[in-house]
């Protein structure tokens, strides 16, 4: 009995202490409008082909710096998130359009005011 006791209370211990699975930061709402802004996996275009294959390549990094927290952000995330509240505008769909729009206007680099913007990245076919 004792032995049983001690096994149950190991596993409890083990239980609490293990590693629990990363929660996902990202919004499904946020990732649809920008998709459907920007990947078009039906065109001709040699740009937007290499730019539909990379965001396959690296959804979340698109944002989310990949190897580090979820709010670790790339220059485009941190913008995003200064404009986007996933508790006020999940389901604002204009909302996120119009943020959208906008970022994309921003620099890159935002220490260097000259840098391409964002949405010309996105022309070119690279990341934002």
């Amino acid at each position: 009995m004792r032995r049983a006791i001690s096994v149950a209370v190991m596993v409890a211990l083990i239980a609490a202490v293990w590693p629990k699975p990363r929660e996902a930061h990202a919004v499904k709402e946020f990732m649809d409008q920008f998709k459907a802004r920007y990947v078009d996996y039906e065109s001709n275009d040699p740009a937007r082909i290499r730019f539909a294959k990379r965001f396959e390549q690296t959804r979340c990094a698109v944002c989310h710096v990949k190897g580090e927290e979820k709010t670790v952000r790339t220059n485009y995330g941190r913008l995003l998130d200064k404009y986007l509240s996933k508790e006020q505008h999940k389901k604002d769909k204009a909302q996120i359009l119009k943020v959208l729009r906008y970022v994309e206007t921003q620099p890159s680099d935002p220490r260097d005011p000259r840098s391409a913007t964002f949405g010309e990245r996105i022309k070119q076919g690279k990341l934002p």
